[in-house]
């Protein structure tokens, strides 16, 4: 079982996404948050093993959650999600233990590939 964080603004994308993740058996624990705050402080409680966050919402953007989630010692494997595509988004992956950056709507299919290999990793890791 992987543990994932869901992180957007937008609360029918989470759920949406949750779903996805749930229906394609992968075994996943998923915290849905629409405050970045709130899913910051849950990492102290539950260690993620994949945070998917959006790249833009209002209190707090997605790369500032993931680098504060990684001043506190979180490891997690990250996806960002995207409307907006920018000339610095590549740089994203080679930071922050970044996956892929997916634009929105998110492809599922690649999302459920992309979650797949976190898994793998975790269980090959023990």
């Amino acid at each position: 079982m992987i543990n994932v964080i869901i992180v957007d603004d937008d609360p029918d994308s989470i759920e949406t996404i949750a779903t996805v993740l749930w229906r394609s058996k992968l075994e996943v624990n998923i915290d849905k948050f629409t405050d970045p705050f709130l899913a910051l402080r849950h990492t102290f409680e539950v260690k993620p093993d994949l945070v998917i966050v959006d790249f833009m919402m209002p209190k707090m953007d997605g790369i500032v959650l993931l680098r504060e989630m990684r001043k506190i010692g979180v490891g997690a494997k990250a996806i960002i999600m995207s409307g907006y595509t920018t000339d610095y988004m590549p740089k994203l992956l080679s930071s922050n233990n970044v996956l892929a950056v997916l634009k929105k709507p998110v492809c599922f299919d690649e999302l459920v590939l992309l979650a797949g290999q976190v898994k793998r990793r975790e269980l090959a890791t023990g």
